[in-house]
Parts: structure tokens; C-alpha cells; sequence
């Protein structure tokens, strides 16, 4: 059983008020950076260097491990990724649609927070994604979690 589907069972058997969504991001968060790549590449971070323009990656964003020692060794010498730091600036350099194309588990979560707005704007309750057990339906919380690696 996935760790998705795991909170989505526990979070079906409470009585809840609001629709949930559950979304893990595959490998780590900063997987979705390099699904935007070519949105933060060439632009400072909080007033320091960040990553060169040149810089570019062609793999599969979700394939790779490690992101953040990733991220280390394409920053200028002396300096390095800090995730408290640099995961809102990053954050909000990120092209939406360019990280939803590139990136499955974006495009989920994407997919899980259109089923809730929709569930608000009916009135229903639900929790995303449904489970097999389909249990009673619920209603907008994200739990952000990132898979750990092994």
C-alpha cells in the first residue's frame, strides 16, 4: 500500500467537515523545481547567486534522487541549497504549466485540488485520491509529505 493511500484510509474513517486532499511528491519536493528548470535558472535567490542560465536538465524530473545534492552541485562555488531558505523563492519562480507538464506528481497534484474545489463548489465532502475501500466521502486540507528515500 502507498503512503498516499494509507492517509487517505485513516483520513476516511474520521468525520470530516472539509474536502482532503493527499498529494506526495515523488522522491522530494525539489523534484518539482526541475520540472520548472527553466523558470529559476539565471535568477537570484533572496539576493544571493543561484543557478547558472546555461544550466539545463533533460531527464525525468521524478527519476532523479536526491534533488537538493543535485541542486548543490550546479550552485556557484560556495554556495549551497538551503531548503528553509530557497523552497518558497524557488517555489514561486515555478511556471505552473511547465511543471505540470513535466512532472506526474504535479500534474496529481493539480488533478486533487481541482476535485476539491469542485467538491467545495457542490457542497460535498470528499477525499482525494479515492480508495479502493470507498469509504465515506470528505472535504481543503494538503498534506505535504515527501516520500522517503531508501
Amino acid at each position: 500500500m502507498t503512503l498516499a493511500k494509507t492517509y487517505v484510509e485513516r483520513l476516511q474513517a474520521m468525520s470530516l467537515k472539509r474536502p482532503v486532499v493527499v498529494v506526495i511528491a515523488q522522491c522530494e519536493y525539489e523534484a518539482w523545481f526541475l520540472a520548472s528548470l527553466a523558470t529559476i535558472v539565471g535568477k537570484p535567490w533572496q539576493n544571493r547567486a543561484g543557478l547558472p542560465p546555461e544550466l539545463g536538465y533533460t531527464g525525468d524530473c521524478e527519476a532523479i534522487v536526491g534533488v537538493k545534492g543535485w541542486l548543490n552541485r550546479h550552485l556557484p562555488q560556495g554556495h549551497s541549497y538551503k531548503p528553509s531558505q530557497d523552497q518558497a523563492v524557488l517555489t514561486a519562480m515555478l511556471d505552473l504549466e511547465l511543471a505540470r507538464k513535466n512532472s506526474r506528481s504535479f500534474r496529481r497534484l493539480c488533478h486533487a485540488l481541482e476535485q476539491a474545489v469542485n467538491a467545495i463548489d457542490m457542497g460535498q465532502v470528499i477525499v482525494t485520491p479515492q480508495s479502493s475501500t470507498a469509504a465515506p466521502q470528505f472535504p481543503a486540507l494538503a498534506v505535504w509529505y515527501n516520500e522517503p528515500q531508501h
